[in-house]
This record gives structure tokens, C-alpha cells and sequence, in this order.
């Protein structure tokens, strides 16, 4: 899902969880942000207020970006990164 909506809008100003995402039976299971900017700890507060405005707080998102350049503020292990 998502297909439709612009991914250079933020998900606060649209009202959507992520730029892109999966369902089962109309529920909400993957959630997928699309960047080729860096993924700053503000982009991430940026993604959990999106989160909490749309009711997917509960959710994780993966963010495909460039790596290792989009991710050099981040302690990433392994692939992936545990935020708040």
C-alpha cells in the first residue's frame, strides 16, 4: 500500500504511517520508509510522531536507504538499529 501517495511528502503533513506498506485483511503488518537522505535520530523522532498520529505506534519500520552512508549517526549492528 502506499503506491498511490508521494513518498516526498512527510508522514505527519499526509497522515500515513510509513512511505510504503504491507497488509494482512486490511491491518497494517510491514512498514517501509524509502530515503536517500541520512537517517538522523530526527528523522526518526520525525517517523515515531507519524507513528503516534496514525495509531501504529506498536509497529517497526525498515528504512531503505544507502549503507552505510545514510546511516553514520547511528550505532547500527548487524543491519539494524533499536530507537526509543
Amino acid at each position: 500500500m502506499g503506491g498511490e501517495e508521494s513518498v516526498f511528502g512527510t508522514n505527519t503533513t499526509s497522515k500515513k504511517p510509513a512511505d510504503i506498506w504491507l497488509e494482512n485483511n486490511d491491518t497494517q503488518t510491514n512498514l517501509y520508509e524509502v530515503t536517500v537522505k541520512p537517517v538522523s535520530k530526527k528523522r526518526l523522532d520525525d517517523s515515531l510522531d507519524a507513528l503516534k498520529s496514525t495509531g501504529h505506534l506498536n509497529h517497526s519500520v525498515t528504512f531503505i536507504c544507502r549503507m552505510p552512508y545514510d546511516i553514520k549517526e547511528l550505532e547500527v549492528e548487524n543491519g539494524s538499529y533499536t530507537y526509543k
